[in-house]
């Protein structure tokens, strides 16, 4: 495998080679503005709580296929981050609603 960087302006590239018939690109400046939204995710979660309880499961729902993220850290460290804060706003709304937004979780 291997890995080589192409940058030409604003647009920041990564392309890695799998073998020598398998080759894809990563554009790494979407990655960071990724990495931000989901840091701004978590900020929401912790900060606003049950004012943000409405938007939990939709959240939950973004955050958790995000845990196998495995082309930016930053991505993967705030969909942890933001379980337990997101578990803690979906306790606003009661037991049941916790049960449902955990089944997002598998």
């Amino acid at each position: 495998m291997s890995i080589f960087n192409l940058s030409s302006g604003d647009d920041d590239w990564q392309f890695v080679s799998l073998n020598d018939q398998q080759n894809f690109g990563i554009k790494t400046a979407g990655l960071e503005e990724k990495a931000t939204a989901c840091q701004m995710l978590v900020c929401y979660a912790r900060e606003l709580k049950e004012a943000f309880s409405d938007y939990t499961e939709e959240v939950v729902k973004l955050m958790v296929p995000l845990l196998k993220f495995y082309f930016h850290d930053g991505v993967r460290s705030a969909a942890v981050e933001s379980l337990p804060y997101l578990l803690d706003c979906a306790r606003v709304k009661g037991p049941q609603y916790v049960k449902v937004v955990l089944l997002f979780y598998n």
